[in-house]
């Protein structure tokens, strides 16, 4: 990862995942919003701490909501994304220890 990229991610206010990328983080719990793209449909906020900060990630993949629905907060996960724009997927586990 470039300079630039660890810039533009210490700075962003969400979480970004691109694709084939890995991140571990910290569950903090969850809201459930309306998408900024489609008013009629509802996504997940879940919050996510990556390095001592906490960021949202908002997604409505209904995977990625059967996952978290075990998880509890402070619990560490990881998730990978597969994909982008409607091919995408997430692979989620969490971490043990």
């Amino acid at each position: 990862m470039g300079q630039l990229k660890k810039w533009s991610d210490k700075n962003s206010k969400f979480v970004k995942i691109e694709d084939g990328q890995t991140i571990e983080a910290v569950f903090e719990g969850y809201k459930i919003i309306t998408s900024h793209f489609d008013s009629d449909r509802e996504v997940i906020r879940y919050l996510l701490k990556i390095d001592d900060t906490v960021k949202p990630w908002e997604t409505g993949a209904s995977t990625v909501a059967v996952f978290f629905d075990t998880v509890q907060p402070g619990e560490k996960v990881r998730i990978t994304r597969h994909g982008t724009g409607k091919n995408t997927t997430f692979e989620c586990q969490t971490i043990k220890g």
